[in-house]
């Protein structure tokens, strides 16, 4: 239409002239022959210009079958126009957008045989003009000739010589990968067009460079280029096995050529990060030339971009200190999550599987697991406690059961009277289930009513396919999946429940739990993404409170003191890990189930009890593997906070 549009342009400038021309000699010539044959002129450019308007219009509205029909040959039939995915970016230490996953085109290349066989004929039949090598003066020049009949194809174009020449070049640059001299002949000979040059796939910078190679560079544009190239979507994790469980993996379905998430974010968004399919096809413009159009009716869109809140180094410093435990222990899974304490940004979230050739990110345990927590659960039933009289003074029996079916790791007939601080810091089940037990062993749903006034229960989107709920009371499963009901208990397992067991309490909830003792009493949901970026549409994600405070005052420094004492008391079950270079607070766990056991340890850093030090990060490590205890979780811990702290010095806040 813009050839058209110079048209009628050219034709109406040629119209104002004669015009503008006819006035001047009626005013300077006297001539009226000369100024009668302008006229002329003028009347025929005018009647010239209306029958090319009239055909114009007749064609695109009336008679145009034919040229639709022309059109329509040179027309490849409409394809799939697929949308780049979207991008999964995080931010580094200096505010930078770094890439974790992201599609970049990669090439499949082949050799177009009957393409050299096309080239030879369009030059025979006069639809390429060529240089002909010829004898001048004694010298061999090359002239610009037209083919005639019974001149040398060779003198033209050498089909052997160029295919030798780009079989040199193919080897120089992919060696023995590639084909032959006589195979790329072979391919000439059959005419197929599609010989394929490489099992492997190449990059935009090697496709350039190989785009110039005899036979690929087109002539400098006399002929269609006989390197075939098929463009194709990889996914790029630049981080690798980092993080991957939480940031996702794809698939091709071939049903509609897109590819898919499987699990992770990749799968949470894939109906934003695959993007909107468009429509395209190719258009012939000259011998083996194509381009390529795309529909303006049926533009593609490409996928929304998402920002995560992991720092890729902490990723690193966890994944490395949890792994190496986990080889030491010969654990089968574990995982461990690292939350900031103010905002809820998960900063790093690794989950480690034992396989054959070692341990991978497998199956996304820090928000899945849904076996028994154990000993990190007394600490909400020490909240309880607090809150329903008792002071971390009152003296307890952790020796004498109050209910049967109780056991200690380690009893001592000292502890027939011991502060109720030292109950947690000990990690005593028969002390934890005779203050709770007796409280509430008539109206045990009164105790379910306390935990659910802290609302630690409460439901919350992770933004991650998979992710478990809190549950209290006993399982039941519906087609594989696990039937949530309401909150219940009776007074047979009320005891075992005040140590964690009948109760489920995903990693990412308990680490939630603990992070509101970090942070003054405020229960935040912890979050994942931070943006969304779909084509200029911005959503951001922050903190959401949901609970400004689980407890009273006093009843969160009292516990803030026994999680310390957990760690830095003598005899504390975290006593062996502690740090020389970062105090830290938290609880050690242990539960046991279906032949095996799970440690772990929930907390945060830094940590003391004078209120001076304001936490930066919580924390929780969770591993399972039978014969293993709730310390060996804490020197992960500890090695992941000693590190973050001496990489990343943490502010020390004055108490005012």
């Amino acid at each position: 239409m813009k050839t058209v549009y110079l048209i009628f342009l050219l034709i109406y400038i040629a119209l104002a002239i004669a015009f503008l021309l006819g006035i001047f000699i009626r005013k300077r010539d006297a001539n009226k022959k000369i100024y009668f044959g302008f006229h002329i002129i003028y009347f025929a450019l005018t009647l010239g210009f209306i029958w090319n308007f009239a055909k114009i219009i007749d064609i695109q509205h009336f008679n145009n079958k034919d040229f639709a029909a022309i059109g329509d040959k040179l027309k490849g039939k409409p394809t799939v126009d697929y949308p780049k995915r979207g991008t999964i970016y995080c931010y580094d230490k200096n505010g930078e957008k770094i890439i974790l996953s992201e599609d970049l085109p990669v090439f499949k290349i082949g050799f177009n045989g009957e393409q050299v066989k096309k080239i030879e004929k369009a030059i025979r039949d006069g639809e390429i003009v060529m240089r002909k090598k010829t004898v001048k003066d004694g010298e061999v020049v090359m002239i610009k000739k037209k083919f005639v009949e019974g001149d040398n194809m060779n003198d033209y174009f050498n089909a052997s010589d160029s295919i030798k020449k780009l079989a040199g070049l193919l080897a120089k640059e992919f060696g023995s990968r590639t084909l032959s001299y006589d195979e790329l002949m072979k391919a000439y000979r059959e005419e197929n067009n599609n010989a394929k040059l490489l099992d492997t796939v190449i990059d935009i910078i090697k496709l350039n460079k190989i785009s110039q190679f005899v036979l690929f560079n087109g002539g400098g544009g006399k002929y269609g280029s006989c390197l075939v190239q098929t463009e194709k979507a990889n996914r790029i994790m630049p981080y690798g096995d980092l993080a991957k469980r939480t940031i996702g993996d794809i698939f091709k379905d071939k049903k509609d050529g897109f590819n898919k998430g499987i699990y992770g974010i990749e799968a949470q968004f894939d109906s934003i990060l695959r993007g909107i399919a468009g429509e395209k096809q190719n258009l012939k413009i000259s011998l083996g030339r194509t381009v390529t159009q795309t529909n303006p009716k049926k533009p593609k869109q490409n996928g929304a971009d998402i920002v995560l809140t992991l720092d890729m180094d902490m990723q690193d410093i966890v994944t490395g200190c949890l792994k190496q435990q986990a080889q030491k222990l010969g654990v089968e899974r574990a995982c461990a999550i690292v939350m900031e304490a103010e905002t809820g940004e998960i900063k790093a979230m690794v989950n480690l599987l034992q396989g054959k050739n070692g341990y991978f990110e497998g199956a996304n345990m820090a928000i899945s697991n849904i076996n028994p927590p154990g000993s990190t659960f007394k600490t909400l039933s020490m909240l309880v406690a607090l809150e329903n009289g008792f002071t971390a003074d009152t003296i307890i029996n952790s020796f004498d059961k109050k209910f049967p079916k109780v056991t200690d790791h380690a009893p001592h007939a000292s502890w027939r009277a011991m502060p109720l601080s030292d109950v947690l810091v000990y990690s005593s089940n028969v002390g934890i289930s005779n203050v709770v037990g007796g409280k509430f062993e008539k109206k045990p749903m009164d105790f379910i009513k306390a935990i659910h006034k802290t609302k630690i229960n409460e439901e919350f989107d992770i933004m991650l396919p998979g992710a478990a709920k809190f549950q209290i009371g006993p399982l039941k499963f519906e087609n594989g999946k696990i039937k949530y009901e309401k909150d219940t208990i009776n007074r047979t397992d009320l005891p075992s429940l005040t140590y964690g067991y009948q109760v489920i309490i995903p990693p990412l909830y308990m680490l939630r739990f603990y992070n509101a003792i970090a942070n003054n009493g405020k229960l935040i949901n912890p979050f994942l993404v931070k943006m969304i970026d779909d084509n200029g549409k911005i959503q951001k994600f922050s903190t959401k409170t949901v609970n400004n405070s689980i407890c009273s005052e006093n009843t969160l420094k009292e516990l803030q003191k026994m999680l310390y004492d957990v760690v830095n008391k003598k005899g504390g079950t975290g006593y062996e890990y502690r740090s020389q270079k970062v105090n830290f607070a938290g609880k050690t766990g242990t539960a046991t189930f279906s032949g095996t056991d799970q440690v772990s340890f929930c907390g945060y850093f830094p940590a003391d009890t004078t209120g001076t030090v304001k936490p930066k990060y919580s924390c929780i490590v969770v591993m399972q593997r039978k014969g293993i205890w709730g310390s060996q979780s804490c020197e992960v811990f500890k090695n992941i906070a000693e590190i973050i702290y001496a990489l990343e010095p943490i502010t020390i806040k004055n108490k005012e």
